[in-house]
């Protein structure tokens, strides 16, 4: 699972241990741009590299079969609501996405 820090946008990737009561981080990841991923998604690709998507977006980054699949929350606002406005893409590589859904 994905742990931060809000305010701050540190990230840590952490493991539930087998008694299913603690956490331990495993490690921490930032942003190299001037966005804060302080609400990311973590999944591996198939090259074994990881991905981190988020930016205060409400992600959900998540690998089913061969094709995985992002949810998020972007920043439209519909009737003055911010968060309204759902996507979900689809990609085989992590790298070409394909917009398959967008709720309002």
């Amino acid at each position: 699972m994905v742990v931060n820090n809000y305010p701050g946008g540190q990230n840590g990737l952490a493991a539930l241990n087998g008694s299913f009561d603690t956490f331990g981080v495993l490690g921490h990841f930032f942003s190299r741009g001037k966005e804060k991923l302080t609400e990311s998604a973590v999944n591996r690709l198939p090259d074994g590299t990881w991905m981190a998507n988020g930016g205060r977006s409400k992600p959900v980054f998540e690998k089913f079969g061969s094709q995985y699949y992002l949810g998020w929350q972007e920043s439209t606002r519909v009737g003055g609501v911010s968060r309204s406005v759902f996507n979900i893409d689809v990609s085989r590589d992590g790298v070409k996405w394909t917009r398959k859904y967008r709720f309002e």
